[in-house]
C-alpha cells in the first residue's frame, strides 16, 4: 500500500478485520509519533516506533523513507544493490520493494486498455468500470499461470472474454412479455452477432474508432 492511503486509522481498522498490511505512509499522517519527520538520523539507521501490532518506520537513505507496517519489526538484513555494494536495509523495505513492483506492472498493464471514461460521471458506473478493469486484469494472471505455455497478451485475452461473452448470451432469446406494450422479440443489437474488430491506425488518427453498424441500425 503506499502513502495516499496508508494511515495508523486504517491499520487499526483492518486489524480489527484481521487484515494485515505495510507500504510507505505520509509522514504527516494524524496520530504518528510526534519527533517522527523531524528526528534526525544518520545515513543508513532506522528510527522505529510500536504500538501494538502497528510499527512506524523511519529509514535514512538518500532521502528520508517512512513505512508503516503491521507485520514486520524493525529489524534489517544485508542486501546487494544495483552498484553490487551490500547494504544493510530493513526488512520490510525489502518486501515493499519487491511486492511494489507487482502494483506497478498491473496499473501500468491497466492503463494501455482503461475501462473508466471521462465522460462517465455516475460514481457508482465509475466503481463498477474500475473493479471489473481489475477483475480482467486479476483473471489473465491466474490464466497465464494455469496455462505457462500459452503465449497470450493482455489484449487478445480480454478481445476472447468479449467474444466468449457475446456468444454465451446473444443466443438467448427473451421469452418475457411486457406488460406494458405487445410482446415482441428482442432488439438487434441484443440479439446479432457483432464482434469487436481492431482498426489500424491512419494518416489523420492513431486510434480511428467507428460505431457498430448493427447497434446504429434504426431497425433495432
Amino acid at each position: 500500500m503506499d502513502n495516499y492511503y496508508m494511515s495508523p486509522q486504517l491499520a487499526d481498522i483492518l486489524i480489527s478485520e484481521r487484515t494485515d498490511l505495510y507500504g510507505t505512509v505520509n509522514k504527516m499522517r494524524k496520530d504518528l509519533p510526534p519527533n517522527f519527520a523531524k528526528e534526525k538520523i544518520p545515513k543508513g539507521d532506522v528510527l522505529a516506533y510500536q504500538r501494538g501490532k502497528v510499527m512506524a518506520l523511519k529509514w535514512q537513505d538518500k532521502k528520508s523513507v517512512f513505512l508503516m507496517s503491521t507485520v514486520h519489526n524493525a529489524s534489517s538484513r544485508l542486501v546487494k544493490c544495483k552498484s553490487k555494494k551490500t547494504v544493510l536495509k530493513p526488512i520490510v523495505v525489502c518486501d515493499y520493494n519487491n511486492t511494489m513492483g507487482g502494483v506497478d506492472l498491473c496499473d501500468q498493464e491497466m492503463s494501455y486498455y482503461p475501462t473508466l471514461r471521462k465522460q462517465q460521471g455516475k460514481y457508482y458506473i465509475k466503481i463498477f468500470r474500475q473493479f471489473m478493469g481489475q477483475s480482467l486484469w486479476n483473471a489473465y494472471i491466474l490464466y497465464k499461470k494455469d496455462n505457462p505455455l500459452q503465449n497470450i497478451t493482455l489484449l487478445d485475452f480480454r478481445l476472447q472474454i468479449i467474444e466468449l461473452s457475446i456468444q454465451k448470451y446473444s443466443d438467448r432469446n427473451s421469452s418475457v412479455h411486457s406488460s406494458r406494450c405487445s410482446s415482441t422479440l428482442n432488439p438487434m443489437r441484443l440479439t446479432a452477432r457483432h464482434f469487436a474488430s481492431h482498426i489500424p491506425p491512419n494518416p489523420i488518427k492513431k486510434e480511428p474508432r467507428r460505431q457498430c453498424a448493427v447497434c446504429c441500425s434504426k431497425k433495432n
